[in-house]
C-alpha cells in the first residue's frame, strides 16, 4: 500500500485543486464586475450598489460551485494525461481538493452541501477517466 501512495502526484493535485479555486473566483467576479459596468453605464455614471449586492450575493452561491466542478473536471483531465497510474484515482483526489475545504466550512452537512461534493469528485473521476481514455487514443495513433 505505501508503495502504491508514492506514485501519486500530490504536487499536481494540489496545484491543479488550487487552480481550480483561482479560475472560479476570477470567473464570478468578473461577471459580477461585468453586471456593474453594465449598470454603470445604464445609469451614465455610479451603479446602483444594492443591485450589485444582490447580483453578487445570487451569483456567487449558485454559479460557483457549477463552475467549480466543470473546471474540476477540466484540470482532472489535464492531470490525468500527465500521469502514469491511477487517473481516475487523482481527478477524485483533484475533486476533494476542490470540494472539501467548502464542506468542511460550511458547518452544516446538509443535502445541497453533500450534492455539490459528490458533484465535483464524480467530475474528477469522470475528467480523469476521460483523460486517460484520450491519452490511450492519443498513443495509438
Amino acid at each position: 500500500m505505501t508503495a502504491r501512495m508514492f506514485r501519486i502526484k500530490w504536487g499536481s493535485i494540489v496545484i491543479a485543486g488550487l487552480s481550480v479555486w483561482v479560475i472560479s473566483f476570477v470567473l464570478v467576479a468578473a461577471t459580477v464586475f461585468a453586471y456593474a459596468f453594465s449598470l454603470g453605464l445604464a445609469a451614465r455614471g455610479a451603479p446602483d450598489f444594492t443591485a450589485i449586492q444582490r447580483f453578487a450575493e445570487g451569483v456567487g452561491p449558485v454559479w460557483g460551485p457549477r463552475i467549480s466542478a466543470l473546471l474540476t473536471g477540466i484540470a482532472a483531465i489535464w492531470l490525468a494525461r500527465r500521469v502514469n497510474a491511477w487517473p481516475i484515482w487523482h481527478g477524485v483526489l483533484v475533486g476533494v481538493v476542490v470540494a472539501g475545504p467548502g464542506l468542511l466550512a460550511g458547518q452544516r452537512f446538509g443535502m445541497v452541501a453533500s450534492l455539490l461534493f459528490a458533484a465535483t469528485l464524480l467530475a474528477g473521476a469522470a475528467g480523469g477517466w476521460l483523460g486517460s481514455h484520450r491519452k490511450e487514443v492519443r498513443l495509438q495513433q
